[in-house]
């Protein structure tokens, strides 16, 4: 102990910051050495010390919590208000505290009695005692009208006659368990028996019962059997009934507006229209669902996912089924040897970062162009021809310009080749030292070998070890090619295919490694192996996304003709890929605090290694119970495995390789880029902390919480810096008339420059970060509650205390307050009453 307080004695402390202290409060006041040695440092002499926190103590108790809330405020307002120095002053402020906290109260409770005048005089004294030591800046301070960046979708439907006959069988099932009524199961989730994990005591009891040989038990399944999930219909991709109200909507809203042809969300800026389901789909957006059984998100997860994939099927072409190994066998972007030689050197254009292309083609300038000189976004046909022009005019300018008209037969490997000659021919010593670099160099294009390998198996089981990649090969091709004179490429190939440049500009556009180059070449100084290598990381990326059996439905199914490297260029092109990329990095940089890194090539490193590996994420297969009914007897019950990648839970799975699912920081990674999953589902566990934000503006109550509270904690999570809906909303009020102007530098910090440029003066510096609704894109509150249940009226109950309960801020039996306010406001929180009573809470924002 003498050594800890020498220790502390040396530091000599000027500003001490103590980050979410909610998790040491036992540091304020407790007794033991480690607090008395703690204290001892925060009052050093001349020692500044800062409290942060969301949530400094329990903002909400309901009855059976007794008084946590008051306890934990006092207990920080008196630790805050000590002034060692001025002991007489800080009791006296404390006593005034309590006092004047215990008024308040009893004037909230003569509401009605034309007390405002009092109340607001109180709650200023409050404030001036309270704003000496803390504050705190709400969300909604920024905006008028409360809520006005949140939009609650009241989901209409109907429950079906077959879902009330599934209750009345899982309710037989239940009594014969003597278990609790199942209602809230089975109006949370479909297919219940099937989903349920074994942990759930009802689980549990019913198969003990059939294990048993119970005849009532065995009965109730068989009566049952429409209401279990047919893994026949889904070995053949036949529809599956939602079963359930909640799932319907989810459905309705997430997937059958054609959602299931995203690989990505539609970035919220996009450089040109592409007159596709992309931007059929600019609304769209990830969902985010809280409920408070964990069975609900396994169903979500499984049944989402498959509906998606069921819907991108091409059942004219292809016919292999959910299970079957046809699926496993399927082979694309392989990269081949036929007799010895690299057979598959097309690929390469989408995966060889082409400097010539990302250097001197830039969409955005292009698109820059086009608002000035026609006012409007340029189409994607107008895109392509402006670039193929440039093209065109790039390569006049070498030996290639007398062969790009020529007649007669024509070289396909020019479609590869073309992009090394570019680089040869303008930058040679940028791509020789690349290609100089050694095995053991980290930035050696060659060691994306192991990944290719890696990809080959992707997230499928294999009855064997697919064929080794042969990446490796190809490079060494590409490599040898690069050696040659440019003269002798040319003499090397054939004569151009009469689409060249109509490729070349759709590379330009789309090529996953070209559009990365570009993208990261914002952050680095110069073009060197470190930015080539992470562009190319993040293409194996794409590849890995590609290979996957749904995404090659989707590709195929949306662009039928050519070979598949050429599908995917078009798919990319609907896709406004550079936007994708570009908005993306602007949003890692910060999130990953990148800014703080002085050295480039790091920030390269980690923008590159974090995209590849949110693209790239194994993803789990969730199982469940097939309960078969043959003969009025119950079968075996066999685990089935369902894939989920349009849809995961927020928890743990098992890969089809036997693998552990990546950790849940992988996960919430991936659902913080722009790809799949679009829902994650999960459970009210562990709801703080965990922003879900950057591409996410729609959150589902499964059910709802207790208080109002949980309800804002939940999406608070959605809520936040720089969001997907704040993104939305300024780059369609100022994109248009920032692509018109004349400036440079990164688009997306312009956006925000000319948004905060513009705001009103005066306004909360929440604007334009936090709170931007100018625009369509709001925080959506969906509460698919069922028709004429007790949630109609909870719901309510909740909209009302979520727009007063700051009302109680500091105050016991805060729930009784509530409800008495809540009383006072005959017609509920649309009444003027209320944005008066609101006006008269204590407010702690700095000024």
């Amino acid at each position: 102990m003498l050594l800890a307080k020498s220790c502390i004695s040396s530091l000599e402390p000027d500003f001490i910051i103590l980050d979410e202290f909610q998790r040491f409060k036992n540091l304020l006041d407790g007794q033991d050495e480690m607090c008395k040695l703690a204290r001892e440092m925060f009052d050093f002499e001349d020692t500044k010390l800062l409290l942060l926190s969301a949530t400094p103590y329990k903002m909400y108790t309901l009855y059976q919590e007794d008084e946590i809330h008051y306890d934990d405020f006092i207990r920080t307002a008196k630790f805050l208000l000590n002034n060692k120095d001025d002991l007489e002053n800080s009791y006296k402020d404390i006593s005034t505290l309590e006092k004047m906290l215990e008024e308040y109260k009893n004037l909230l409770y003569r509401l009605g009695e034309n007390n405002l005048g009092d109340i607001y005089k109180c709650k200023k004294k409050i404030e001036k005692i309270l704003m000496r030591v803390m504050c705190r800046t709400e969300r909604n301070s920024g905006i008028s009208k409360q809520d006005s960046m949140i939009k609650e979708y009241a989901e209409k439907g109907e429950i079906e006659h077959k879902e009330i006959i599934d209750f009345m069988n899982i309710d037989k099932i239940a009594q014969i368990v003597k278990h609790r009524s199942c209602m809230e199961y089975w109006k949370s989730s479909p297919y219940l028996l099937n989903f349920m994990d074994d942990d759930y005591k009802f689980k549990k009891d019913c198969r003990k019962e059939i294990d048993d040989g119970s005849l009532k038990m065995e009965d109730a399944f068989v009566s049952a059997k429409k209401n279990f999930l047919p893994w026949g219909k889904i070995s053949n991709y036949r529809e599956i009934s939602a079963n359930n109200h909640k799932l319907r909507v989810l459905l309705k809203n997430a997937i059958k507006d054609e959602a299931w042809k995203l690989l990505w969300i539609p970035p919220s800026f996009p450089y040109y229209r592409s007159n596709s389901f992309f931007d059929d789909l600019e609304e769209y957006t990830k969902s985010l669902i809280f409920s408070s059984w964990k069975v609900v998100p396994k169903t979500i997860a499984s049944l989402c996912s498959y509906e998606a994939e069921r819907n991108a099927k091409d059942f004219n072409q292809e016919e292999y089924g959910y299970g079957g190994t046809e699926r496993r066998k399927i082979k694309e972007l392989n990269f081949a040897i036929k007799e010895d030689k690299p057979a598959s050197m097309n690929l390469i254009t989408l995966f060889y970062p082409c400097m010539t292309l990302a250097k001197r083609i830039n969409p955005l300038k292009i698109a820059q162009n086009h608002m000035k000189e026609n006012g409007s976004l340029p189409s994607a046909t107008e895109m392509e021809n402006e670039i193929k022009y440039k093209i065109r005019n790039i390569l006049e300018t070498t030996v290639l310009r007398d062969k790009l008209d020529s007649e007669g037969t024509t070289d396909q490997r020019w479609y590869w080749a073309s992009l090394i000659f570019m680089d040869r021919v303008f930058y040679r010593d940028k791509i020789k030292e690349w290609f100089s670099l050694n095995g053991s160099n980290s930035y050696n294009f060659k060691n994306l070998n192991k990944k290719s390998d890696e990809d080959t198996e992707g997230d499928l089981r294999q009855a064997k070890k697919s064929e080794p990649s042969h990446f490796a090969e190809h490079i060494s091709n590409l490599e040898e090619f690069f050696k040659l004179e440019p003269l002798q490429m040319v003499k090397e190939l054939g004569n151009p295919p009469k689409d060249l440049l109509s490729i070349l500009s759709k590379i330009a556009l789309a090529s996953p490694a070209v559009a990365s180059l570009r993208a990261l070449s914002e952050y680095s100084d110069k073009y060197n192996p470190a930015l080539f290598y992470n562009a190319a990381l993040i293409s194996f990326g794409f590849r890995s996304l590609y290979i996957l059996p749904e995404a090659i439905s989707v590709i195929k199914k949306l662009f039928p003709e050519g070979p598949y490297w050429k599908k995917i260029l078009n798919y990319n092109i609907s896709g406004n890929l550079q936007s994708l990329l570009d908005e993306y990095m602007y949003i890692l940089f910060e999130s990953l605090g990148l800014m703080n890194l002085s050295e480039k090539e790091k920030i390269i490193c980690e923008l590159g290694e974090h995209i590849e590996k949110a693209i790239s994420i194994r993803t789990p297969s969730l199982y469940f119970d097939e309960i078969n009914i043959k003969n009025n007897k119950v079968g075996e019950i066999k685990k089935r495995s369902m894939r989920c990648r349009f849809a995961m839970r927020f928890g743990t799975g098992i890969v089809e390789l036997g693998q552990e699912v990546s950790n849940l920081s992988d996960v919430r990674n991936a659902f913080n880029s722009p790809f799949r999953p679009f829902i994650l589902a999960t459970t009210s566990i562990g709801q703080e902390g965990l922003d879900f934000h950057q591409y996410c503006h729609s959150i589902y109550h499964w059910n709802l919480p207790p208080n109002p509270v949980d309800l804002e904690q939940r999406e608070g999570r959605i809520f936040r810096y720089k969001g997907h809906a704040i993104r939305k909303n300024i780059a369609t009020q100022y994109g248009i008339k920032l692509l018109g102007s004349s400036c440079s530098g990164n688009i997306w910090d312009n956006l925000f420059k000319i948004t905060l440029k513009e705001r009103e003066s005066g306004v909360n510096d929440l604007i334009p970060f936090w709170i931007f609704n100018q625009g369509n894109a709001k925080i959506q509150r969906h509460i698919p509650a069922m028709p004429m249940s007790r949630e109609k009226n909870q719901k309510n109950a909740l909209s009302k205390s979520l727009a007063v309960y700051r009302m109680v801020f500091g105050q016991p039996r805060q729930e009784d307050l509530i409800n008495f306010i809540n009383s006072q406001a005959e017609a509920g929180i649309e009444n003027l009453k209320i944005d008066e009573i609101i006006n008269y809470r204590i407010d702690l924002t700095p000024r």
